[in-house]
């Protein structure tokens, strides 16, 4: 059974920063000591519930004896709770217009992680297709626009990227990068002027080509092995969008026309009005990059983290 969790196509790894156990942070702490059991214990008999659950078998055996594993596994399974679970609330985040800025001042930092971000669309959206095309010719593949400005060209970053986190409800247009103390202020500039063209213009036709190009090509790498294709099943079942995702996956990216890539990415830049800036590193670093381009909240990092 596979749970929901943030995804985008094609499938790639995700990494889990390590943490000292046993150490939660100031803002964790304070959740959990206003839990009660009673709260633990109504979550997990409505959640924790094979009951409605969507079970995905992939093997090399015939599919009449996958069936039956599957009968004889699901045959010892305790029914132990028919409570229903309330549905969740989510809950629409204001959106102002105009840049924010949010530093996280971490002392003696001689290097600042830099996150741009905008709503995105759920994985079920109409324009999925165009929207991974267009972010793809942007900052998702080692010879986009992003890449070539901020790495290539002026060696500001040895990392940056965007990228379309997609969930069953909604997502978030992201940039990633970071850079040394010196270059913050060069690196937002570059970041938000390309993006700012981008979002205008779209990808030039060699761009889109490439993108789809890519696209197709690295889309059956993820479905290679046995676990990644029960994976991917089981997403494209659990969000809605059906196992005709999966098929007809390669032939949707090269029907993607520039006009629906310029649409996308006007629509989905992570830049795009009402954006929010997040910069971890030094405080006095970051309020002096960003102080000339819009509001800035500096916050010690101890708040979050």
């Amino acid at each position: 059974m596979r749970s929901s969790r943030s995804r985008s196509s094609p499938p790639t790894r995700r990494r889990r920063s390590p943490r000292r156990e046993g150490a939660p942070s100031p803002h964790c702490r304070a959740i959990s000591t206003s839990l009660r059991r009673e709260d633990c214990l109504a979550f997990h008999a409505t959640r924790f519930r094979p009951r409605g659950a969507l079970l995905a078998v992939v093997g090399d055996s015939p599919p009449s004896g996958l069936l039956d594993v599957a009968r004889e596994r699901l045959a010892q399974v305790r029914w132990a709770s028919e409570a229903r679970p309330t549905p969740l609330d989510f809950l629409e985040l204001p959106r102002e217009p105009g840049l924010r800025a949010l530093v996280l001042h971490k002392p003696d930092s001689t290097q600042a992680q830099l996150r741009i971000v905008s709503p995105g669309i759920p994985r079920s959206s109409p324009r999925f297709f165009e929207a991974v095309v267009a972010n793809t010719a942007l900052g998702g593949g080692f010879t986009s626009l992003l890449v070539d400005a901020i790495r290539v060209d002026r060696g500001l970053s040895y990392s940056v990227s965007t990228r379309l986190a997609m969930n069953r409800q909604s997502g978030l247009s992201l940039f990633s990068s970071f850079t040394k103390n010196e270059t913050l202020h060069e690196l937002v500039d570059v970041a938000l002027e390309k993006m700012g063209g981008y979002a205008e213009s779209g990808p030039s036709e060699d761009a889109l080509d490439k993108a789809r190009t890519y696209l197709a090509g690295l889309f059956p790498l993820g479905l290679e092995s046995h676990e990644a294709l029960a994976e991917q099943i089981s997403d494209s079942l659990l969000d809605g969008v059906g196992l005709e995702h999966l098929v007809s996956y390669r032939s949707r990216i090269g029907a993607v026309t520039a006009e629906a890539a310029r649409a996308a990415a006007s629509d989905l830049s992570p830049a795009r009005d009402g954006a929010r800036i997040v910069v971890v590193g030094d405080g006095e670093v970051g309020r002096k990059a960003l102080g000339g381009l819009c509001p800035v909240d500096v916050r010690p990092i101890e708040e979050v983290a």
